[in-house]
Order: structure tokens, then sequence, then C-alpha cells
């Protein structure tokens, strides 16, 4: 199981990387509370990665078409947004 999440992961970032602007992101794969997902975003940016919200709380790994790093996602009901300088 572990196998396929982690292949539709790299398809995803292939395909988010190389498509034209497509009308949303959709689920390529789950395994427990995990889902590999890829598309474009509300702007076209190709984008995919893997997520996954236990318990109310969300966990997110994104790649964006364009960009070198990836981007990481983090919420929970009860927390509030502070700004992140690194």
């Amino acid at each position: 199981m572990k196998q396929a999440f982690w292949g539709a992961a790299v398809l995803a970032a292939v395909l988010g990387a190389a498509s034209p602007a497509a009308a949303d992101v959709k689920t390529l794969a789950k395994a427990q509370s995990w889902e590999a997902f890829g598309g474009t975003t509300d702007t076209g940016r190709g984008v995919c990665g893997i997520s996954a919200s236990p318990g109310g709380r969300y966990f997110g790994l994104k790649f964006y078409a364009g960009n070198d790093r990836f981007t990481i996602q983090m919420g929970g009901p009860d927390w509030k947004e502070l700004p992140l300088q690194l």
C-alpha cells in the first residue's frame, strides 16, 4: 500500500508540473488518513502533494509547479495564525 501511495504522489508531481490549467485538485490515492493529490490551483498553477487530517488537525506537504521547495501547512481547530519568519 505504501508503494502505491508514494507512486501516486510522484505521478502527481510529474503531472502537476507538466499539465496546462485544469479545473481543480483531485485525490489520486488514499492510505488510512493520508491522501495523495494533484491538479491545478484556481490560478492554473500545478500542485501535488500529500495530506492528512486526523482528529481535526491538518498536515499537508505540497509542491507547486515552478518552485524549488516544498510547502508545509499545518493547522487545527484551536490554532491561531501567527507570522512565521525563517
